[in-house]
């Protein structure tokens, strides 16, 4: 994690990409309502029916654990639905 750094979704070219997965559902709200680059792209927040991925910052390494597995979860359920089951 030293070398991660987070930004907001707005400074990224989210219009190379066919796979959007966000952490929380604002971003997903916020892209979506960005126009129609994304008329050939998979949009979706990680774990939305919790709300999606629970932000660990400034809560300790036990948060940071906990989102992690939360990440893989959400990214094997990913792959299961929508790569290994194409």
């Amino acid at each position: 994690l030293t070398d991660h750094i987070s930004q907001w979704v707005g400074e990224i070219d989210l219009s190379k990409y066919d796979t959007i997965i966000c952490m929380e559902p604002a971003a997903e709200s916020y892209i979506a309502a960005q126009g129609s680059f994304l008329l050939n792209t998979r949009l979706m927040t990680a774990n939305k029916e919790e709300g999606g991925i629970p932000n660990p910052w400034q809560k300790g390494s036990a948060a940071y654990v906990e989102a992690a597995k939360v990440i893989q979860t959400a990214v094997q359920q990913f792959m299961q639905e929508h790569v290994y089951n194409k």
